[in-house]
């Protein structure tokens, strides 16, 4: 088993964990989760983020307690032969938590690590722009022995606009909201229409495409893709899919 995958069915038995804790509803799985989940992405996500729009944050972070230490999380987890090595929160506040997992595998000679954060900063997005529903087919033909867990997550507009936002705030520009973006186009091309997007914002985050080097997306995306899929990681296909983004986001801009 890679550390891909290790990490990759923890977020699976969390979110199933946490959907016993705090019900189908409370959260909203976002990011590169959402697009793996729920949108084909070939791309496995290191990381998982979540949406708290409605709950107050203390009575959550006990519900993510419950999930976290609860015996269901450790004993999907122990029936793929993993298990948790270590478990650090490393932020709390009124807007954000976050932790920080150590995964063991004995395919594995090292801790494998991810991590899970929650928002709880003002929530901008209609009701109807998140569903819950099940996960994709791909995902059910990745992991037939699972019960996939039924939770909500954002739609097309929603996710897009949210990786939109990403190009402009992070501190350091990741290549893969450029690749997610353009999973979204090509799958929803009519999600966002001209007016949709703040046109100053669509700037930045054209120019932070610009900014971005093949070394970093072909570290950043090209480590994190599933096997077989190597050319996905090429010069010539990352050239090609940041010029696509951007003529994408110059049409919202009009």
């Amino acid at each position: 088993m890679t550390e891909r995958h290790v990490v990759e069915l923890f977020h699976l038995a969390f979110l199933g964990a946490l959907r016993e804790a705090a019900g189908r509803d409370e959260f909203i799985v976002k990011g590169g989760a959402n697009l793996r989940f729920y949108f084909g992405s070939p791309r496995y996500s290191e990381d998982l983020d979540l949406d708290v729009p409605d709950a107050a944050p203390t009575r959550f972070s006990e519900k993510m307690a419950r999930a976290l230490d609860g015996r269901l999380l450790h004993r999907v987890l122990a029936a793929d032969g993993i298990e948790i090595d270590r478990m650090n929160q490393v932020e709390r506040s009124q807007t954000k938590e976050k932790w920080k997992i150590g995964l063991r595998h004995p395919s594995l000679g090292y801790s494998a690590s991810t991590r899970v954060e929650v928002s709880y900063r003002e929530y901008p997005y209609p009701h109807d722009a998140s569903v819950t529903e099940p996960m994709g087919s791909e995902m059910r033909r990745a992991y037939p022995h699972l019960r996939l867990p039924l939770v909500r997550h954002y739609l097309p507009a929603a996710a897009i606009t949210q990786k939109i936002v990403a190009l402009k705030d992070r501190s350091l520009t990741q290549p893969r909201d450029v690749f997610d973006l353009d999973i979204l186009f090509r799958g929803y091309p009519r999600a966002l229409a001209p007016g949709d997007v703040d046109p100053s914002l669509l700037s930045v985050a054209i120019d932070r495409i610009i900014s971005i080097s093949y070394p970093l997306y072909q570290a950043k995306v090209g480590a994190f893709l599933e096997p077989g899929l190597e050319h996905l990681a090429a010069r010539e296909y990352w050239d090609a899919l940041s010029v696509s983004v951007v003529e994408r986001l110059e049409e919202i801009r009009r």
